[in-house]
Parts: C-alpha cells; structure tokens; sequence
C-alpha cells in the first residue's frame, strides 16, 4: 500500500493505525505471542517501503518487544497475559 500511495498519504497512515489497534487489542485479550506476531508482519513490511528508521517501523517493532516481554513474563509468574 505503502509504494502505492506513498508513506504520507491518509489512507496508509489509517491502514496502519488499524493494524497496530488491531495487534494491541489482541494482546489485551490475552493472546500475547498473535499480538507480537501481528507486529512483526507490520514492522516488516514497513520496513521494506520505508527503511528501518521510520518512526512507523519502530513503533511497530517496539509492540513487538513489549508483547514478547509481557507473554514470557506471564508465564514465569503465572498470570494470564
């Protein structure tokens, strides 16, 4: 979508919005490794229309990480993620 309509153009930035509400909303249901997954898809192929240092990409990878985080967490104290 990105090469289509190029990274400033409002229906990209609200695609990514929703794909980051999207992966967000699937970890606070509980299922942290598809929210981190979800991310990763996102933050890859941003990453390849915009370069690894878009603010985008690294959001996208920071969700990642925290998802990653708080999925292993959990299961060393045993809370649901």
């Amino acid at each position: 979508m990105v090469a289509q309509y190029g990274s400033t153009h409002p229906k990209v930035a609200q695609v990514i919005q929703e794909r980051m509400y999207i992966a967000e909303r699937t970890g606070e249901r509980g299922d942290a490794r598809k929210a981190a997954s979800r991310y990763q898809a996102l933050a890859d192929e941003l990453r390849a229309s915009l370069g690894p240092f878009d603010g985008r990409v690294l959001d996208a990878y920071e969700g990642v990480a925290r998802w990653v985080a708080n999925g292993y967490g959990s299961r060393l104290t045993g809370e649901q993620a």
